[in-house]
């Protein structure tokens, strides 16, 4: 009886680390979401902008305007390579959870 209280436990743990883990992984989907969408408002507004350039000052400063735009666009996708990975790593936990409950592989430790 102690071993079926013992495994209860456990697996209520693993539960309650799944559904926190899950919460935030759900809260940083829509963090990447709302900058996304910023993002592709600002490329919008940039590409209008585009074509008002008449001076070489203008086209500097479009220029560098693109070029930060650019690094920010880099640095999305950096952060957004590593979510994806932090989701994938909680999508293979969770299936091997329900493997192992299901009796198809034995416990990890």
């Amino acid at each position: 009886q102690p071993l079926f209280e013992e495994n209860q436990a456990r697996d209520q743990n693993k539960t309650d680390d799944f559904a926190e883990t899950k919460r935030r992984l759900d809260r940083k989907k829509q963090e990447f979401d709302k900058e996304y969408k910023a993002l592709m408002q600002e490329r919008d507004r940039i590409t209008k902008d585009n074509k008002n350039l008449k001076s070489r000052a203008s086209i500097k400063k479009y220029n560098k305007t693109i070029s930060k735009f650019n690094e920010k666009i880099a640095d999305y996708e950096t952060r957004k390579k590593v979510f994806d990975a932090e989701v994938e790593e909680y999508n293979t936990r969770v299936q091997k959870g329900i493997l192992e409950n299901l009796g198809h592989l034995p416990p990890s430790e």
